[in-house]
């Protein structure tokens, strides 16, 4: 437990009421509370600052965006900020389908790779 007790301290060190008015008085990040108040969860946490502020960065660079020439036209429209859950979906190989004489260039003939002198 958080403060260095364990159930077998009950009752010899901690009484039985001192455990309940602990639990009862648990902080909003305990598990405890996130349990008994589920609506509650996602607003708790260290989580929930950076989350706030990067919703409310990307809402004002949108309304900036609005704003602007480019987004009068829809054009050069702001990506929102990274969360750390995110996937990262900038990772490509290639632009399409590999020609068909190009493959085997790309994929290698099928052979072992055996040096030759």
């Amino acid at each position: 437990m958080r403060c260095g007790w364990q159930l077998s301290d009950v009752p010899y060190k901690l009484s039985w009421g001192a455990l309940f008015a602990f639990i009862k008085h648990l902080g909003s990040d305990s598990a405890h509370y996130r349990f008994k108040n589920p609506e509650y969860a996602a607003w708790t946490g260290p989580e929930l600052v950076p989350n706030l502020l990067a919703g409310l960065l990307d809402a004002t660079n949108i309304l900036i965006w609005q704003n602007s020439k480019a987004g009068q036209r829809g054009r050069d429209r702001p990506k929102p900020i990274k969360r750390p859950w995110s996937k990262d979906n900038t990772d490509r190989i290639g632009r399409g389908a590999i020609p068909m004489d190009q493959w085997d260039a790309w994929w290698g003939d099928g052979s072992p790779n055996v040096v030759t002198e």
